[in-house]
């Protein structure tokens, strides 16, 4: 079948950042089909599969070949370690080099400002000097995280225009997505209370200290499925009473079926420094708390 363009806007999105400013992004709502053929080899994650004119597909995929069919080059970009992975196909395909030079340094310069590669948006295009990014988020199942927002921000200091920028949020064979709400970073960093064990001393919590802004909050199971999924090089703090355990992402014990963000509330970064020192400054050290790797895929906090 022919799928309308996903970047369509149909409304806005607010942003707030950590300054207070507020901007509004234009936000598209298109709808998806499910892929009935043969499931690729691997999902990344357990992503859904779309059908993309009788291809298989992910969601960044279908959004990337609309922007590639009209003429813009660059990729789905994904994350391995502290550096950017670019893709134009399922994970069968190898990563492409073929990306704009402009495009190309301009994620270097943020990435720099920034010192990590987190939150930069899923979809990144260029064309005859033109920009174009778009963020992929499930309509009622996912959610803009703070890093994306610092992202954004740092994209826009560095002159790339609001118009540049979409929130694809997206939904599966009719189901409604649901009314977004404005985008703010410290909501973001901090965890529901709810997901923390009473145990635990109010001083652990995630703040939005500039030193601790690698560390991300999954606000539910599924953010964290997609962030680990992500950064497959990761590493995840497992919140368990008053202990700390750091796992790769990889690793059983975090990445079961049947694993919840609210048994056990996690922190997620590709930085082991970041980790251990958001783990010092919220008393996560102090107080009868302590650090330890997991015994299973042993990855040592030092």
């Amino acid at each position: 079948m022919q799928l309308s363009h996903p970047l369509r806007p149909t409304g806005v999105e607010a942003f707030i950042f950590p300054s207070g400013i507020r901007v509004e992004v234009a936000r598209a709502t298109p709808q998806f089909s499910v892929w009935t053929g043969v499931p690729p080899a691997s999902t990344y994650g357990r992503k859904s599969v779309v059908d993309h004119d009788g291809r298989p597909a992910f969601a960044e995929l279908s959004i990337l070949w609309h922007l590639q069919a009209e003429g813009w080059g660059g990729a789905w970009v994904t994350h391995g370690g502290n550096r950017l992975i670019f893709r134009v196909g399922l994970m069968d395909v190898p990563p492409t080099e073929a990306v704009p030079a402009p495009l190309r340094r301009l994620l270097a310069d943020i990435q720099a400002e920034r010192g990590t590669t987190a939150g930069v948006w899923d979809v990144c295009c260029w064309r005859d000097g033109v920009f174009r990014f778009a963020e992929a988020k499930r309509g009622g199942r996912d959610r803009i995280r703070a890093d994306q927002v610092l992202w954004l921000e740092a994209a826009l200091r560095r002159g790339v225009p609001l118009d540049a920028f979409t929130v694809v949020e997206w939904t599966l064979d009719g189901s409604a997505p649901e009314t977004p709400k404005a985008r703010n970073v410290e909501p973001h960093l901090v965890p529901r209370p709810a997901t923390i064990p009473t145990d635990v001393p109010a001083a652990l919590r995630v703040s939005a200290h500039e030193s601790v802004q690698a560390v991300y909050q999954p606000a539910s199971d599924a953010d964290y499925y997609e962030w680990i999924g992500r950064h497959p090089e990761g590493l995840v703090l497992s919140v368990r009473g008053r202990q700390l355990v750091l796992h790769r992402t990889s690793c059983s014990h975090i990445n079961r079926n049947n694993n919840s963000i609210t048994k056990a509330p996690k922190l997620c970064s590709t930085s082991r420094a970041a980790l251990k020192r958001w783990a010092k400054e919220q008393g996560g050290l102090r107080d009868g708390i302590h650090l330890k790797a997991c015994g299973t895929c042993k990855v040592e906090p030092e």
